[in-house]
């Protein structure tokens, strides 16, 4: 079996106990509490009774060579070794309790520490989405403006080529009739109803493909103007909305504010809390 090793300080801790319980310390006594072999009991308990016994002696010179100054020795010693044993007792229960304080300050700390950097990754995330939406917001409006722009630029394409077709169809029939002067009655008649309808048939044929085309202009215009007017109403929507949330962004700055006020009142916290965790550091090494 392993020797189980002690020292002075718990025999003489023991030994101390024992008087002021008024039991009488003795090495079998003592070897139950601690364990230990006997020949290293016996030396600290008999080097414990020659410190007292020279402690005791000391305040009976004091004292007087009486009896009464040596059982008044003996008691004082009792007494102050009863002072001792609750003045440990209070200073290690000083000690737990400063601790027990270090130990709380520490969680305050770190508690401190995650809500400063929550609120910092709440407040980079609400700026990061407001501005992304600006920016998304911002290029729809580019890309219906273009739009915008393209449809009028082909419409007025469109009409200016009617325009033309129109001054050409003109200037066909006035050279007819410049041809039909020169011709007889008769072939003047045949020629101008042959002409004419062959003209007529052409102009007819003219007309419906640009009906055609105007009507399907028509159609692809109205679409777009339907279209145009969805955007609008959704870009009016957007704009609102933007604006919305263009208060509740000031909103957030104003919340950002107040966070900011919190981050430092819990920074202040967070310094008094480490200025008491130094003092109580300080008082435990003085202990």
């Amino acid at each position: 079996m392993t020797e189980q090793k002690i020292t002075y300080e718990q025999v003489e801790k023991i030994a101390s106990n024992m008087l002021t319980a008024s039991v009488k310390p003795t090495v079998r006594g003592v070897i139950s509490i601690t364990g230990g072999r006997t020949e290293t009991v016996s030396g600290f308990l008999r080097d414990f009774f020659n410190k007292r016994d020279a402690e005791v002696s000391k305040m009976e010179s004091e004292l007087g060579s009486s009896k009464i100054a040596k059982l008044l020795a003996s008691e004082i010693q009792l007494v102050v070794d009863r002072k001792t044993t609750r003045l440990s007792e209070i200073v290690n229960r000083q000690k737990l309790q400063l601790a027990e304080s270090i130990e709380l300050l520490d969680e305050k700390e770190v508690d401190c520490q995650e809500r400063i950097k929550l609120a910092e990754e709440l407040n980079i995330q609400s700026v990061n989405e407001i501005t992304a939406k600006l920016k998304h917001i911002s290029a729809e409006v580019t890309v219906v403006e273009i739009a915008k722009n393209k449809a009028e630029s082909e419409a007025e394409s469109l009409v200016k080529s009617a325009n033309f077709q129109l001054e050409k169809a003109e200037s066909e029939n006035a050279e007819l009739r410049e041809q039909v002067k020169l011709l007889t009655v008769d072939v003047a008649k045949f020629e101008i109803k042959h002409s004419q309808n062959e003209q007529a048939q052409k102009q007819l044929d003219i007309v419906k493909l640009s009906i055609a085309d105007q009507n399907i202009l028509i159609a692809r215009l109205q679409t777009e103007k339907t279209a145009f007017t969805k955007d609008n109403s959704r870009l009016e929507t957007d704009l609102q909305e933007l604006k919305i949330k263009a208060e509740k962004l000031s909103q957030v700055q104003t919340q950002l504010i107040e966070v900011q006020k919190q981050i430092s009142q819990l920074q202040h916290e967070l310094s008094l809390s480490q200025r008491e965790r130094d003092s109580l550091s300080q008082a435990l090494n003085a202990r």
